[in-house]
């Protein structure tokens, strides 16, 4: 909340840095803390003097010279009141169990801060090496690349995708990323914090943010956007050419409505094929077309009951016959609309 307030107050004074107070005891601090709920190299690193437009300025200062400058110079400042609330951590850290650290060694802030600073170079450089085997861009990489680099940078490796993601990694732990090596290995499915999702099939592995479920929506004439597509659906007395992109079905069949949804595992169709009726799975397998895409990808409904699918076919049963009324569900990705469109 409290960096909520400072980018809101930047933003509102066109302010291009902001500049917090943390001092070297905070900062070793915080290294201790990390430690103590097992942290990796960067936790380690404790806390970044620049991230992004923040800057800590004083990081590398002494409480007791912040303090002596201010009484110095006759400068007044504000004691948080919680510092004394021995209910956090931190204050518990601060008031009992430092003074006997200092008691080991007067400059245990200075050595852990210098230490931290240490372990952030040899981060950074990991962190190099690591991104060295990825792709340029993107949270997609082959199974056998991850497989491939050296045990040690794999989990870095994993952790540099998920920072890719609009959601970045703060909520991910060591549990999250050996439950990502393992699914590597298996293949198959996991949710993740924040939304993710990560995806492991045909040799890659896939991570992103899981997107809000597509509803199911009636089609009429005018163009709708759905997920990734615009459809619309137009009746008429005459015979359709088929079309890229387009499928026909008999209007005499309808009784209420046509519609788009994702498909549901009960979906089945009878494809003019020969080859009998089969599930959406089954066809989607067929085709080609991947888990993922599948929970985005047109069904269109008779009533509510499948009667076709995008880039499948259509059901025989809902085929139109030479005479009667059709309808013409036209189908184009979003992009294509656009490019249409001019």
């Amino acid at each position: 909340l409290r960096y909520e307030m400072l980018y809101r107050t930047a933003d509102a004074i066109g302010a291009g840095k902001i500049a917090t107070a943390h001092h070297r005891e905070d900062q070793a601090e915080t290294v201790l803390l990390h430690l103590l709920r097992g942290t990796g190299p960067e936790g380690l690193g404790g806390i970044p003097p620049v991230r992004g437009r923040l800057i800590r300025p004083l990081l590398q200062t002494s409480r007791q010279e912040i303090e002596q400058y201010l009484s110095d110079n006759g400068i007044g400042h504000i004691e948080d009141e919680t510092n004394e609330n021995m209910a956090f951590a931190r204050n518990r850290l601060r008031r009992i169990i430092w003074p006997e650290l200092e008691s080991i060694n007067p400059a245990a802030s200075e050595n852990i801060a210098r230490a931290a600073r240490i372990m952030r170079k040899e981060n950074a450089f990991l962190d190099e090496l690591a991104a060295s085997y990825l792709p340029a861009e993107g949270s997609r990489i082959k199974c056998s690349v991850l497989l491939g680099a050296p045990e040690v940078l794999q989990g870095r490796m994993l952790r540099l995708l998920i920072d890719r993601l609009s959601v970045g990694k703060k909520d991910f732990g060591e549990a999250h990323i050996e439950a990502l090596q393992r699914l590597v290995e298996s293949g198959g499915m996991l949710n993740l914090p924040s939304g993710v999702v990560a995806r492991c099939d045909n040799g890659e592995l896939w991570l992103f943010v899981a997107q809000a479920p597509l509803e199911e929506v009636v089609l009429t004439a005018q163009p709708c956007r759905w997920g990734d597509f615009t459809i619309c659906a137009v009746k008429s007395d005459r015979n359709f050419s088929q079309k890229e992109d387009t499928i026909i079905l008999n209007c005499d069949k309808i009784d209420k409505s046509i519609s788009v949804r994702v498909w549901q595992r009960d979906d089945r169709l009878y494809l003019s094929d020969g080859r009998g009726e089969r599930s959406a799975k089954r066809l989607f397998a067929e085709h080609g077309i991947s888990p993922t895409l599948r929970e985005r990808w047109p069904v269109i409904c008779v009533d509510g009951k499948a009667a076709a699918i995008y880039g499948i076919g259509a059901d025989k049963r809902f085929l139109p016959t030479k005479d009667g009324n059709q309808i013409e569900i036209t189908i184009y990705t979003n992009k294509q609309e656009d490019n249409r469109n001019g």
